[in-house]
C-alpha cells in the first residue's frame, strides 16, 4: 500500500503544509489538502476500506511527536475515480471528504490543483514528499523530500495502462531518486509562476530507486471539480 522516498533529504519543517498522513488500519499513505473539506490520495490506499477505518492527520513534520500544529480528522466518504470494471491501477486516484472542515493556518494549507490543459514536460524536475526511507529501508521520523525528473512513458514501459492517466519519473543523473514502499498517494508537485501545483500522486514503481509511476492529476481535474461540486461546495 505504501511507497518510500529514496535518495531524498529531510524537508524544512512545515514547508509542505498540504501534506497529509493517512492511516488505514495500521498502515499509512500520503495525501494532499485540496480545500477545507477535501483531500486527495491514491485509490489503492483506500480501496475496499470503509471510511470509518480511515484517519487523517495534518500539520505534521515529526511523525513521532505530538506537535502543536498537529490535528486529526475522520473521513465522511470516499470517492474513487474508477468503477468496478476498472483495475485499481488504471485510475489510481480518490477523493476523501472530511467530516469536519479544516481551519487553515501556516502549517495547514491547500495545494493548487493542476488544470486539465496543464502539461508536464519530459526533463522537468518535480518534488515528491513522504515519511519513507532514503535508502528504501524502514520509515522516517521526519518528512522527507526528493526531486524526480519526468521521463517519457516509454521509459516506464506502461503496457496495458492508459498513458494519458500516468506520469513516469525517476532516475536522476548524479544519484538515484524515486519513491518506494511507504508513502503511496502522496503529492508530486511542480513550481509554476511562484506557486506549487499538484501534478501527480505517488502510485507504484518497478523497484526501490527505479522508475516510478504517478497518477497524472490534470487528466482528472474535471472529475475532481465535478465530484466536489456535486457533493458540496469548493471551500
Amino acid at each position: 500500500m505504501s511507497v518510500r522516498i529514496v535518495g531524498g533529504r529531510q524537508a524544512l519543517a512545515h514547508s509542505h503544509p498540504w501534506q497529509v498522513l493517512l492511516y488505514n488500519r495500521g498502515q499509512f499513505c500520503g495525501a494532499s489538502v485540496l480545500n477545507r473539506n477535501w483531500i486527495i490520495t491514491a485509490a489503492h490506499c483506500v480501496n475496499g476500506t470503509k471510511s470509518k477505518h480511515l484517519l487523517v492527520e495534518f500539520g505534521i513534520h515529526d511523525r513521532y511527536r505530538i506537535e502543536p500544529s498537529r490535528i486529526a480528522r475522520t473521513i465522511k466518504k470516499v470517492y474513487p475515480a474508477y468503477s468496478g470494471k476498472s483495475t485499481r491501477w488504471m485510475h489510481d486516484i480518490a477523493l476523501l471528504q472530511l467530516y469536519e472542515p479544516l481551519v487553515f493556518n501556516p502549517f495547514i494549507r491547500p495545494i493548487c490543483l493542476s488544470a486539465a490543459q496543464d502539461t508536464v514536460k519530459q526533463g522537468e524536475r518535480t518534488l515528491i514528499t513522504g515519511w519513507g526511507s532514503t535508502q528504501g529501508t524502514g520509515n522516517f521520523r521526519y518528512l522527507h523530500e526528493v526531486q524526480v525528473p519526468i521521463q517519457s512513458n516509454d521509459q516506464c514501459g506502461l503496457q496495458g495502462i492508459r498513458r494519458e492517466t500516468t506520469l513516469c519519473a525517476g532516475l536522476c543523473e548524479n544519484s538515484t531518486c524515486d519513491s518506494c514502499q511507504g508513502d503511496s498517494g502522496g503529492p508530486m508537485v511542480l513550481l509554476r509562476h511562484g506557486r506549487w501545483h499538484l501534478v501527480g500522486l505517488i502510485s507504484w514503481g518497478f523497484s526501490c530507486a527505479g522508475l516510478g509511476v504517478y497518477t497524472k492529476v490534470s487528466y482528472y481535474s474535471e472529475w475532481i471539480l465535478k465530484t466536489i461540486h456535486d457533493s458540496s461546495s469548493w471551500m
